[in-house]
């Protein structure tokens, strides 16, 4: 878009409310710009975007990513980027660069976090920020400057204006090939229900093996709403020669193997001319499922954040001898200093502060690289829950509205009844009624339950227990681990000074398996 007084932009999905994603609101944000800085506009823009927007009447551009942060953009001194390898072509990286406290998180937590990469000197934009560019006094170069957006800590809206959102979403993708994500679980099925009602004309989809829960209890959903249903099964018989595109879009930084399944889907998406993707991440968000190990000390002013860490980041530590000499020492102070630096995130009580964690830690990197990957090479993609609005909402409700996943029934018991009677992966429906008063209840009891104990045995045996099927290809990891390129990224880290070259590769755990893959690719992507 330009005008007499600006140019703007932008990739991803952007939308202010009551106007249509894309042109539409972004020539309402500039027209508004005109009455309020883009510090205090910006909190205004809703979806997964990043905007790049030049004030000729200033001569200052202001570059930004969507409120919760799930697009990553990069940036140091020198440069600003979308595309991380092409940066550290630009940059001249090499390996000796790479940072041995970043692989270790890597290795560790499947992630890098804080808004950091594999090297120290170019960082994610975080959800906050606005970089400034004005020319200097001499007007020889620009002089970046990282302002801070204006965005609400208290909730901007009561469960009515939760519900409007989604009337906004409908509006704002009217006219596009939308597809909605649905597995066997209440989110996507919540999301599903607001959008129906919302007015949406949209497809849904899933991804996974045949006979898996959320393939059948979707098919099931998808039948109730009247919506056309599409199914991707996760084949990674070809695994090894994608690996090379697999890299490529999840541009060095994420778990080649993890995003796997999510690509296939996104692709087929693409296929059928789908040009949003609405994914119900986030969820967890409106339940007490991130609280699970305080239960039922919820609204407590005792914060653990070390047994959250325990269950919920970390639950299996690597194993003894992984890894050596700086590396090594990295991994002893990785526990304590991530601990350390929740103690950011704390707020009055236990509930909130790991609310937080979940949204500004946890979401922002692990939801934002798949949205990011999906962007960059497929699709748009929104994901609702997770809006900035929504989430100082959803981290507002009183602790008796999340127990039990009460938020995602009574909603869909008054605005889906048919939807609601479905059967879920928890073995229970989502309805709210008489009928429901003393079955649904004691099985979410038994389930939650379950779920605590599958995680504390997850930590116990080093491995995944309890757990539902795992929706992607059973083959996937094996296959993997007996190809070239695997041995190939264990020798590499080896030699890197960061795996010892006395760890045998046939004890690397499965969680492993796909990150080390990642760190062997992007030493040789340096290499070249």
């Amino acid at each position: 878009l330009e005008t007499r007084s600006a140019f703007a932009a932008w990739h991803g999905v952007v939308f202010i409310n009551g106007e249509k994603a894309g042109l539409d609101s972004i020539r309402a944000f500039v027209r508004n710009l005109r009455q309020h800085g883009a510090a205090q506009q910006w909190r205004h823009l809703h979806g997964i975007f990043v905007l790049f927007f030049f004030d000729k009447s200033q001569n200052t551009w202001y570059i930004g990513v969507d409120n919760a942060g799930l697009y990553h953009l990069f940036h140091n001194d020198n440069c600003i980027g979308t595309a991380f390898l092409e940066l550290l072509s630009y940059c001249k990286a090499t390996s000796s660069d790479v940072a041995p406290d970043t692989v270790v998180e890597f290795l560790a937590h499947g992630s890098v976090y804080w808004a950091r990469t594999f090297f120290n000197d170019i960082s994610k934009l975080r959800f906050h920020e606005i970089i400034q560019l004005k020319p200097s006094p001499d007007g020889k170069h620009m002089k970046k400057q990282i302002i801070q957006k204006t965005l609400p800590d208290k909730p901007p809206y009561d469960i009515r204006g939760f519900l409007d959102h989604f009337q906004h979403v409908a509006k704002a993708l009217a006219g596009r090939q939308v597809s909605v994500d649905l597995t066997g679980g209440l989110d996507s099925r919540l999301l599903a229900c607001l959008l129906k009602e919302a007015g949406l004309d949209f497809e849904v989809a899933v991804a996974g093996r045949p006979r898996v829960p959320d393939v059948v209890i979707a098919e099931k959903a998808a039948k109730v709403l009247g919506t056309p249903m599409h199914w991707t099964c996760h084949d990674a018989s070809s695994i090894e020669e994608e690996l090379p595109e697999v890299f490529r879009e999840t541009d060095g930084l994420g778990d080649v193997l993890g995003y796997h399944r999510s690509r296939q889907l996104s692709a087929e998406r693409r296929a059928r001319g789908v040009d949003v993707a609405v994914a119900g991440g986030g969820g967890e968000l409106y339940k007490d499922f991130w609280w699970l190990q305080d239960w039922p000390f919820y609204g407590s002013g005792r914060v653990n954040f070390a047994r959250l860490y325990d269950l919920r980041i970390c639950p299996v530590r690597l194993p003894e001898g992984f890894l050596t000499g700086d590396a090594a020492r990295a991994y002893a102070d990785l526990r304590q200093q991530t601990l350390a630096r929740f103690g950011d995130l704390r707020a009055s009580t236990n509930t909130e502060s790991y609310d937080n964690v979940y949204f500004f830690y946890k979401m922002a990197e692990v939801g934002g690289r798949v949205a990011t990957s999906n962007i960059n090479n497929y699709l748009g993609v929104l994901v609702p829950f997770v809006d900035y609005d929504n989430f100082v909402f959803a981290r507002s409700l009183q602790r008796s509205a999340r127990f039990l996943n009460r938020f995602h029934r009574r909603i869909l018991t008054e605005h889906c009844p048919d939807l609601a009677d479905v059967v879920t992966t928890e073995g229970v429906t989502a309805r709210i009624g008489k009928g429901a008063a003393l079955t649904d209840p004691l099985g979410f009891v038994v389930n939650r339950c379950r779920r605590l104990v599958g995680k504390i045995g997850e930590r116990i045996l080093r491995r995944r227990w309890m757990g539902l099927p795992d929706p992607s290809d059973p083959g996937m990891v094996p296959r993997v681990r007996r190809s070239a390129a695997f041995r190939s990224a264990v020798e590499d880290l080896k030699d890197a000074g960061f795996l010892n070259p006395d760890f045998p590769i046939e004890r690397i755990r499965d969680a492993q398996v796909g990150r080390i893959l990642t760190l062997g690719m992007l030493l040789r992507h340096l290499g070249r």
